[in-house]
């Protein structure tokens, strides 16, 4: 798939230390990578969700199905990215502990 959005968080994790991007695709997918800003830090980049957003329940519109990511919006305040798509909005929480087990 091809990506096409991109929103990056400079200040994620519990000490606020870490860099995540959120990449939207054509094929209405979110990848959430974690990346290392420090010249110590020899891990580069780490994929840690794969999220398949788009939901044609809520956003197929008429038998049209249009699943490219057109904008990402992060809501740091409320704990959320917004996934925009032609038909509708996907709210997607940063942090999806319930899906993976424990995790900070």
């Amino acid at each position: 798939s091809k990506l096409s959005q991109i929103v990056v968080d400079v200040s994620a994790g519990p000490y606020k230390d870490r860099t995540v991007m959120f990449l939207g695709s054509d094929d209405g997918r979110v990848l959430k990578l974690l990346t290392s800003t420090h010249p110590n830090d020899n891990f580069g980049s780490k994929l840690l969700e794969d999220i398949h957003v788009y939901n044609p329940s809520k956003c197929n519109v008429q038998g049209q199905e249009d699943r490219r990511v057109l904008a990402l919006e992060l809501d740091k305040e409320r704990h959320a990215l917004f996934v925009a798509f032609s038909s509708c909005v996907i709210r997607v929480p940063l942090s999806r502990c319930s899906q993976h087990g424990a995790c900070r």
